[in-house]
C-alpha cells in the first residue's frame, strides 16, 4: 500500500479542524487498496500535501480549490460499492458483519472484468450511512457523515462545454469585481442575482434565454441553493432551446440537487437525534442549533430556520465568528418572505 496510515488520519483530521485562510497548493496520491468486503484491488485516491481551502459556506462547508477533500475522505470500491472512510479501509471488519454482507451480494461478472469507474458522489455517501448505521455508530457520527455528503453533491463540479465555461468566467468577471480572499458561495449568488435581474428585465432573447436559465442554475446549486436551483433545471428539461450537451448537464446538475437535498433531511435529523440523546459536545452546542436553522432554511422552511437562529442567538457562542452569521442569515429569512410574494405576484401576471 502506498499510502501511509498516518497520511489517512491526517485527511479526515483536515476535514474536522476549523477553517483555514489559503496555504499552499495541493496534491493528490494514488493509493492501492483492497475492498475489506470482498477483498477487490483497486487504485483511490487521497490528499498526499497541503490544505488549500477558499472561505467557507453559511452551513460552514469548507471549499478546495483544486480538488475535493469531502468526497475522497469517503472510498469506494468500484466492483460492490461498499463505501467507507479511508481508515476503516485499512483494518478488517468485524467477521460477523462481513458473513452477513457476503450473503446479500450476488456479483454477476467477475472484479477482472469490471473496469475502474467514477462513482456517484451520491452512492458514496449513501452506502457509507448504511454500513454505519448497521455498524451502530450513533447519531452525531451519522449527522456528521449526512453534512458532510451535502457538502460533497455541492462542490461536485459539472464543467459544461468549453463554450459554457467561458460564458460563466464573464459573468463572474461581472458580478464579482472583488480581487480580495473570497466566498465561492457569495460569488454563484451574486452571479445568480445578476442573472436573475437581466431575465426580469428582458435584456435577453431567443435560445440565450435558456442558457442564462441554466447558468443561474448552476450558480444556485455551487451556493448550496440545491432547491431553486432543482426547479430551473427540471423546466428546462421539461421543454427548452438547450443544446444537447447542456441538457445532459442539466440531468446531472439535477441529480446533484435532489441528493444534497436528501442527506441534509437525514443530517437534520441525526442532529435532532444527537441533541435528544446528548451526544453534541458541549463546545459545540450553539453551533449545532445555528446548523440546524440553516438545514431548515435550505431545505426551504425559513420560518423553521428562524426559530433556530434566534434560539442560537440566545445561547453563549464559542465560536468568533458565529455571532456575525447568526445575525447575517436572521437577516436572509427575515427577507425571505417579501421575495417570496413578488415571486407568486409575476407568475400570476405571465
Amino acid at each position: 500500500m502506498r499510502l501511509a496510515r498516518g497520511l489517512c488520519l491526517a485527511l479526515l483530521l483536515a476535514l474536522f479542524l476549523p477553517v483555514l485562510s489559503l496555504q499552499a497548493r495541493s496534491r493528490l496520491a494514488d493509493v492501492d487498496t483492497r475492498c475489506p468486503l470482498f477483498g477487490h484491488p483497486f487504485t483511490a485516491q487521497a490528499v498526499a500535501s497541503g490544505d488549500d481551502f477558499a472561505a467557507f459556506d453559511s452551513d460552514l462547508c469548507r471549499r478546495p480549490l483544486d480538488h475535493s477533500l469531502y468526497i475522497l475522505a469517503v472510498w469506494t470500491c468500484p466492483y460492490c460499492f461498499f463505501s467507507a472512510y479511508q481508515t476503516d479501509y485499512l483494518k478488517p471488519l468485524p467477521a460477523e458483519f462481513r458473513e452477513m454482507e457476503l450473503r446479500r451480494y450476488t456479483l454477476d461478472t467477475a472484479p477482472a472484468e469490471i473496469e475502474q469507474r467514477e462513482i456517484f458522489v451520491g452512492v458514496k455517501y449513501h452506502n457509507a450511512e448504511t454500513f454505519y448505521r448497521k455498524q451502530g455508530r450513533d447519531a452525531w457520527f451519522l449527522y456528521d457523515l449526512m453534512l458532510r455528503g451535502t457538502y460533497s453533491c455541492r462542490i461536485t463540479v459539472v464543467q459544461g462545454t468549453a463554450e459554457f465555461q467561458s460564458l460563466r468566467e464573464q459573468w463572474i468577471k461581472q458580478s464579482w469585481p472583488h480581487k480580495t480572499r473570497f466566498s465561492v458561495e457569495e460569488v454563484n449568488l451574486a452571479v445568480a442575482a445578476r442573472v436573475a435581474q437581466e431575465l426580469d428585465e428582458g435584456n435577453l432573447a431567443g435560445d440565450s434565454v435558456d442558457t442564462m436559465r441554466y447558468l443561474r442554475a448552476d450558480a444556485l446549486r455551487r451556493a448550496g441553493e440545491h432547491r431553486e436551483a432543482a426547479a430551473i433545471f427540471e423546466d428546462l428539461l421539461k421543454g427548452s432551446e438547450l443544446g444537447s450537451e447542456l441538457l445532459r448537464d442539466a440531468r446531472s446538475q439535477l441529480a446533484l440537487c435532489i441528493k444534497e437535498g436528501d442527506f441534509q433531511q437525514k443530517a437534520f435529523e441525526y442532529l435532532q437525534q444527537a441533541q435528544e440523546e446528548g451526544l453534541v459536545p458541549a463546545e459545540n452546542a450553539t453551533l449545532s442549533v445555528y446548523l440546524q436553522g440553516e438545514l431548515m432554511r435550505r431545505l426551504g422552511h425559513p420560518g423553521e430556520a428562524r426559530k433556530f437562529y434566534r434560539r442560537a442567538a440566545e445561547l453563549p457562542v464559542q465560536q468568533e465568528f458565529l455571532a456575525a452569521l447568526i445575525e447575517k442569515q436572521l437577516g436572509r429569512v427575515d427577507a425571505a418572505p417579501a421575495l417570496k410574494s413578488k415571486d407568486k405576484k409575476k407568475r400570476k401576471g405571465r
